[in-house]
């Protein structure tokens, strides 16, 4: 049985041309060149078609797509992400915030039946 995808009309995830992500934090490390924080350590798959998977890898993408063509918008993982999401990119920087929010993010997908076993 296939799962429901994000939004039939959505060809991909990928945001439109000229949108940027304009939320980025910076953290130093030893040698001093500055680490962007916002991706996760590993990418979280969404069923967006028939045919078609996703990779998540960066909490603005996540954050993108929860608020545009997410197919179930009512559950409580929904709102659970969406907090966990905007808390973690006020502070990017915390390995934890961002550990959480994609754990919140994997459990919306999962809740809306289009998390994909690929990852």
């Amino acid at each position: 049985m296939l799962k429901r995808g994000l939004m039939a009309s959505r060809p991909s995830c990928t945001p439109a041309p000229g949108n940027r992500y304009v939320r980025t934090a910076l953290k130093p490390i030893a040698t001093g060149v500055l680490v962007m924080k916002d991706w996760w350590d590993r990418p979280v798959c969404l069923i967006v078609s028939d045919t078609e998977t996703c990779r998540v890898e960066r909490m603005e993408k996540a954050e993108h797509m929860l608020l545009n063509g997410w197919p179930d918008d009512s559950g409580p993982a929904y709102s659970h992400a969406r907090e966990a999401l905007t808390k973690a990119l006020q502070d990017p920087t915390s390995d934890s915030a961002r550990k959480a929010a994609r754990l919140a993010f994997t459990a919306a997908a999962d809740e809306a039946g289009i998390l994909s076993d690929d990852a």
